[in-house]
């Protein structure tokens, strides 16, 4: 059998275990949190319920500041769009969120695509005569050849205005993206 104090003693337990939880974010945010959840909580005392079934019903308090946490992440990426917020936010929904899988690896594949065409304009100003965007009889790529009489190099010096489009490409398209999903994801939330 419990008592009121016990029961009471529950829900100030629950509130502390979740106030470590949250205890990364910024204090205005887990106070705001806190005392929404201790309105919650004597909302629902009032109307009879022992506050150690409401707090029961809320789950876990690590699960409840963890979820608490993703969802102030989340929108923090959304409303900031800073690029680095919005890539944490990503990974971090990727394993509950096939979407976020999906634009994780849209926003791997235009980087990559990016960054191959920047390590080419490298290597041209190395080795001009080795690197470029190729076209023989049976190929086409971008990249270092062994023999460029075999082929015909298509951009010469235009590699460079290229590398700048490219990179300016890939952060404007996965930015965007990246919005995109947080926002579908957030919708879902």
């Amino acid at each position: 059998m419990t008592n009121s104090a016990d029961n009471s003693t529950a829900a100030t337990v629950w509130l502390r275990e979740v106030r470590h939880g949250l205890a990364s974010l910024p204090g205005s945010v887990r106070d705001d949190i806190l005392a929404e959840l201790d309105s919650h909580i004597a909302e629902r005392v009032e109307a009879g319920t022992a506050p150690q079934d409401v707090v029961a019903a809320l789950g876990p308090a690590d699960a409840y500041a963890r979820a608490m946490y993703d969802a102030h992440r989340l929108e923090t990426a959304i409303t900031t769009r800073r690029y680095g917020d919005m890539l944490d936010a990503l990974i971090r929904t990727a394993a509950g969120h096939g979407l976020a899988v999906l634009a994780g690896a849209a926003i791997l594949v235009l980087w990559a695509a990016a960054c191959l065409v920047a390590s080419v304009a490298a290597f041209k100003i190395a080795d001009p005569l080795h690197a470029g965007l190729w076209r023989s009889e049976t190929e086409f790529f971008i990249g270092l050849i062994d023999d460029p009489s075999t082929a015909d190099e298509l951009l010469g010096v235009w590699i460079f205005p290229l590398t700048l489009f490219a990179l300016a490409l890939a952060f404007l398209a996965t930015r965007a993206l990246a919005i995109w999903t947080l926002r579908r994801i957030a919708r879902r939330g």
